[in-house]
């Protein structure tokens, strides 16, 4: 079958036998389809498949790719027809059904539809990894080999693997075939296009170097839209096997379909596939052994015919034989005269004759009409001389013609310049002779219409001398070289780069200008370009010709060919990119501080969310706690225990506020601090925990000055660097907490110990955030990383002295304030007290967490104050105002799901202007604070809280 369609076109005889035999195959076909649809058999489908299907038959949708020739396709009457479309309507007969039909002229669209449900079946698809995980396919009911088609003239067969070598390879988009070459072979060049008729007309029309689809695909188009031009080189490995496709959503389909195509018989399978098949181009009356067979036993039909017609013209020709030769004559000089009027008139080229002496027009053709504007009847039997018709605008150029044919019997390709009958001019080439006619001299000239080349030429011209001045002002290097990598053209900044004029580089090599490793360097990039004919672009360093500074240069160097394809040099542009490449190298340091910005910025933004969470729990905590003491007299058993859950809670929202200073990058609070008495409590809690096999000493300045800060805050930092300590002696060592005086404007903290200590580089990362030392679960690598954000936020210093095997030696230096009031300590204790006496307060609390609902109920209750309304958006909070809830007090937590705080909060205030508003907060951020400076009346309450938080906020606006 491969031979028999390699160049794929037939003679007028085959396609009208092919046709004939089409035909005559449709009329079996159709008889035995009728025949079969009359006995259908339903008997090949269970009872129970039969239910399926007539409970579903209404709902399943068939899609139809209606441009895929001679499979499925529209007829000239619109109607669907085809080799996978006879099946399918055997199948619906064999089924007793007809499912519902939808028309797409692509695949992608088709199996879209798949993919969104709405289409359950697929007529004529070949099954691939890609599309069986959408669908499911039947046993394939015919399979056509894919071809390489290209265009006539090409020598050699073309496998599949020389593909990838073509510039470019026409494949349809969304075909089996192509997703394989595509997986297959990635290099190649496809040029995508939408259906099987663009794939061919792309080949033949050169934009592509060869063209892949199915065979009987190839054959139907080629025949049908009369492409001549057209061969097969080669087959692909794979083959179109046709498939009914059915989505994965309907097994009961597919094995419903199976029976369907399985009811059919070998002889209906092989009827409608030699009548499609053969329609497009594989049926024997194409193979040239019958034609040759019928073209032999016509020549034996004319040889007996001539023989008859040779006796019966030798018995005439005695007596007609003169007659005859008069005839043959006059019916060769009509045929020569008809011939040559038809070359005359249909020419596009102006062919006139005129006769020499007085230029009077005898004869022109439609194309002179068509150049010059004028009508035959306005110029037969008038003159170009007489200055009644000035097809000649200036008289001297017709005297210098006439004068050039006389002198030469002939003028070639003459420019002149011509005047059309609207006035305007064109530019012409003549070409003239001289031939007598009659006993007197006329002249033959041809004129044929130059304007638009000489446009053409100038417009070339112009692009040349522009390309010109733009290569000689580009701020680049600009080169030419030939075979032999010597310079066949340079621009003027080459010129300055070497320091010497054009022609002194011209004919030279590199070794001229560069020393020998450079010259080494340049010669690898240029020899792929010549040898090879690839494009290359890459860095080049060598050293300037004229200043002998080390430079660097991106190159980009392409070969070029003459007509025939042969490399003949190469042109290459360079560029200094020496001061881009240090700009690069800031910038890439600029960027790593960025990087570092960034971390720092995340682990606030997780610093944030842990604290929103946790102040939450502990609020709730804080709060019980806090509330049942109220219940219990103090030195109780249940006191103390409360106490203690209180002081736990306290202590765990320190911690939260230290987060939270890590994440703001200053203090949550400012107190004048003795570093010594945190340093003597940090030693006390050690002591109780890691210090069972350290040694630690307490070297501290009696007179040491005192600084602001935040206690929490610093306490965290100097644990951090304790239990660092700690880490890095494993077995035994000393700690040493150490203190000092450096001037009268800063002290210094000592945190040292003799352990394991660190290389140069682990120092130089050991404040970066998550960058640790430790294994896998034994560290977060926040730890320096918060002990230096936590100096940094105090205006203080942090360096670290560490060697391998010597300990570590961390020194914290912050300046020194004015001494004032000795600092108090926090007393957690909540003293018992009686509820205010004051009337119980109507409150709207609003907090999306139920355990800071409970224990803020717990709180107001113990206050006095039961008429509490609990909800859980700032949506639910309006709604109740709207609905009449006239509060004393409003308790808003800022962040919350919808509205949340910020939202909630002015349309609060709208509703109810005068009612004091506590804006609770775990983070009490710029963006809280600007919320309370901005509407009246409203306070900041931080979590977590407790009753004497809560009880000296409501003090504080009148309500306690």
């Amino acid at each position: 079958m491969f031979a028999r369609v390699r160049e794929l076109s037939w003679g007028r005889a085959a396609t009208w036998g092919t046709c004939a035999l089409a035909f005559l195959g449709t009329c079996c076909l159709v008889f035995s389809l009728l025949a079969c649809g009359t006995s259908a058999t339903k008997d090949i489908l269970s009872a129970e498949e039969r239910r399926w299907l007539a409970t579903n038959q209404d709902r399943i949708v068939l899609a139809l790719e209606t441009t895929y020739a001679p499979f499925v396709f529209s007829d000239a009457n619109g109607h669907t027809a085809g080799l996978a479309h006879e099946h399918l309507r055997l199948v619906e007969s064999r089924l007793g059904v007809r499912f519902r039909r939808r028309e797409f002229s692509n695949l992608d669209d088709i199996f879209g539809k798949v993919r969104s449900g709405e289409i359950q079946v697929v007529n004529a698809v070949t099954e691939t990894p890609a599309r069986a995980e959408f669908l499911s396919f039947t046993k394939p009911y015919i399979s056509v080999p894919n071809v390489i088609l290209v265009r006539k003239g090409h020598e050699g067969a073309l496998r599949e693997e020389d593909l990838g070598r073509l510039k470019k390879v026409s494949l349809v988009r969304s075909y089996a075939v192509t997703e394989y070459l595509t997986r297959t072979y990635p290099e190649m060049a496809a040029n995508l296009v939408s259906d099987d008729l663009a794939c061919l007309l792309d080949t033949s029309f050169g934009r592509s170097d060869a063209a892949v689809i199915d065979l009987a695909t190839a054959s139907y188009l080629i025949e049908t839209k009369g492409i001549t031009n057209l061969q097969v080189a080669g087959e692909t490995r794979s083959q179109i096997r046709l498939s009914v496709g059915i989505a994965k959503t309907e097994p009961q389909l597919l094995a419903i379909f199976q029976k369907g195509l399985g009811a059919i018989t070998d002889a209906e399978h092989q009827a409608i596939r030699n009548h499609w098949i053969s329609a497009a181009g594989q049926s024997p009356l194409a193979s040239w052994k019958i034609w040759a067979a019928a073209g032999g036993l016509l020549v034996l039909v004319l040889i007996a015919i001539t023989l008859v017609l040779v006796w019966n013209r030798i018995l005439r020709r005695k007596v007609a034989l003169r007659t005859q030769a008069l005839a043959e004559e006059s019916a060769a000089l009509k045929e020569s005269e008809a011939l040559f009027s038809k070359a005359f008139a249909v020419c596009p080229d102006g062919f006139v004759i005129t006769r020499l002496e007085d230029g009077v027009y005898l004869e022109i053709n439609e194309g002179f009409t068509q150049l010059t504007g004028f009508r035959r009847e306005d110029i037969i039997g008038r003159s170009s001389i007489s200055g009644a018709l000035p097809v000649w605008p200036d008289p001297k150029d017709r005297e210098g013609f006439v004068h050039a044919l006389r002198e030469n019997g002939e003028v070639i390709d003459l420019e002149a310049t011509f005047l059309k009958k609207d006035r305007t001019t064109f530019t012409a080439l003549v070409s003239a002779k001289i031939f007598l006619a009659h006993g007197e001299k006329h002249i033959l000239s041809i004129t044929r219409d130059i304007t638009e080349q000489k446009r053409i030429h100038a417009a070339l011209r112009d692009s040349e001398k522009r390309l010109r001045d733009i290569l000689n002002s580009v701020n680049a290097y600009v080169f030419i070289k030939d075979a032999s990598y010597r310079y066949t053209y340079v621009n003027p900044k080459v010129c300055e780069l070497f320091g010497l004029p054009a022609e002194e580089i011209l004919g030279k090599g590199d070794d001229a200008f560069f020393p020998a490793d450079s010259v080494r360097e340049i010669r690898e990039s240029d020899h792929p370009v010549i040898e090879r004919g690839e494009m290359i672009a890459r860095e080049e360093r060598n050293l300037s010709a004229a200043d002998r500074q080390p430079r660097t240069y991106w190159a980009v160097k392409i070969p070029l060919r003459d007509d025939a394809g042969k490399i003949y040099g190469l042109c290459g542009i360079s560029t200094d990119i020496t001061s881009l490449k240090e700009a690069e190298e800031a910038r890439s340091l600029l960027q790593a501080q960025l990087h570092q910005a960034q971390k720092l910025d995340s682990l606030g933004s997780l610093a944030g969310g842990v604290a929103h969470d946790m102040n939450n729990v502990l609020g709730a905590i804080l709060g019980l706690a806090t509330a049942n003491l109220q219940s219990h007299p103090p030195g109780s058993p249940t006191y103390d225990a409360f106490a203690t859950i209180a002081k736990a809670a306290t202590r765990g929202g320190t911690m939260v506020r230290s987060l939270l200073g890590f994440a703001r990058q200053s203090p949550a609070e400012e107190l004048e601090l003795d570093l010594n008495t945190l340093l003597q409590e940090e030693a006390r809690l050690l002591a109780h925990t890691t210090l069972s096999r350290v040694q630690l000493k307490l070297d501290l300045a009696p007179d040491l000055g005192p600084m602001r800060g935040d206690a929490s805050a610093l306490t965290h930092a100097f644990m951090n660097l304790c239990v660092n300590a700690v880490d890095a002696m494993p077995e035994t060592g000393t700690l040493i907490l150490r203190t000092r005086n450096l001037d009268s404007d800063w002290i210094e903290i000592e945190v040292e110990d003799n352990g394991t200590g660190m290389s140069k580089e682990v120092v130089e990362k050991a404040p970066d955030p998550f960058f640790t030392t430790k294994g896998v679960d034994k560290g977060t690598g926040l730890g320096l990383s918060m002990v230096f954000s936590t100096v940094k936020a105090h205006r203080g210093q942090m360096t670290i002295q560490s060697e391998l095997g010597q300990g570590t030696r961390v020194a914290l230096r912050f300046p020194v304030c004015a001494k004032e009031s000795q600092v108090q300590g926090l007393d957690l204790a909540v003293a018992k007290s009686k509820p205010s006496l004051q009337a119980s307060l109507n409150v709207l609390l609003v907090d999306d967490d139920e355990l800071i609902q409970s224990s803020t109920l717990e709180l107001f209750k113990t206050l006095g104050h039961c008429m509490v309304s609990a909800v859980l958006t700032g949506e639910e909070a309006l709604a109740q105002v709207e609905a009449g809830l006239k509060p004393d007090l409003v308790l808003l937590d800022i962040n919350m799901p919808g509205l949340g705080g910020a939202g909630t909060l002015p349309r609060l205030r709208a509703l109810c202007p005068t009612v004091p508003i506590l804006l609770v907060t775990g983070q009490a951020d710029q963006a809280a604070q600007t919320l309370v400076s901005t509407h009246p009346g409203v306070n900041l309450l931080s979590k977590p809280f407790g009753l004497r938080d809560l009880r000296k906020y409501l003090e504080s606006i009148g309500l306690g």
